[in-house]
């Protein structure tokens, strides 16, 4: 059987009750945002607080304005900030990016 993965749209509790119904998994997609870094922790803590730990999850990586190939060595910059971040965030929660 295929895996079956819901996005969220930032909104976990719209999708786990069919997730948990259902055996599905779940893609946490409030971390899409380049905005807003200092929440990223607090985004983290409400995703951990309400999904199970049993549960296949993924984190929507953020890609606004983000590019690692990019000329521009300051997008570079960026592109690795956000990235390394979000590592962060996979490691610590267990989850796959």
């Amino acid at each position: 059987m295929k895996r079956i993965v819901l996005c969220d749209g930032g909104k976990p509790e719209r999708v786990l009750p069919l997730c948990e119904k259902h055996g599905f998994g779940i893609e946490a997609q409030g971390f899409y945002d380049t905005n807003g870094t200092d929440a990223k922790d607090d985004i983290m803590a409400m995703y951990q607080s309400v999904i199970p730990s049993g549960m296949e999850r993924y984190l929507h990586a953020p890609f606004w304005d983000l590019c690692l190939g990019s000329a521009n060595e300051k997008i570079v910059e960026v592109t690795r900030f956000f990235l390394t971040m979000l590592t962060r965030l996979v490691k610590n929660w267990d989850a796959q990016a």
